[in-house]
């Protein structure tokens, strides 16, 4: 096995266990829980439990693009693909397609995994500290 290979897993189980410690304390996604907004790969994680289950119907539904992304990930780390051009293109076409299927998910779809809830992200709550901090600190000078 190469050392781009082990190097590769390395970021994939470091990923996966990242991911799991996550889910676990509650968090589950780290962009929606931030930000309030979903990510372009929610639902992967569940489409990929419904494939081990053997339910595919289902693995659609939670993500329709969960069959590209092993593909993907097999694009970035591989130097079997040549020529460059084409590993490229590849890339390109399928991060347009996680984009185009994201955006459609976020406004057309009537989708529990696409979601725009900023009111829910971290960072919204936060700003909503700092500024009543601020509306206590100015209040007690005046």
């Amino acid at each position: 096995m190469s050392k781009k290979s082990k190097d590769a897993l390395l970021v994939i189980a470091l990923a996966a266990f990242m991911y799991a410690g996550l889910s676990i304390i509650g968090i589950g996604c780290p962009i929606k829980f931030v930000t309030g907004v979903s990510c372009p790969g929610c639902g992967m994680t569940r489409a990929c439990v419904c494939i081990i289950h053997g339910d595919f119907r289902s693995a659609f539904g939670f993500h329709p693009l969960f069959p590209i992304a092993p593909i993907f990930v097999y694009l970035i780390y591989s130097d079997s693909v040549k020529p460059k051009k084409i590993k490229k293109i590849a890339l390109l076409f399928i991060a347009a397609a996680f984009f185009m299927v994201y955006l459609f998910r976020l406004f057309y779809g009537n989708d529990y995994f696409a979601m725009v809830e900023p009111t829910k992200g971290l960072v919204y709550k936060a700003f909503k500290i700092v500024f009543y901090c601020i509306k206590e600190l100015k209040r007690s000078i005046e």
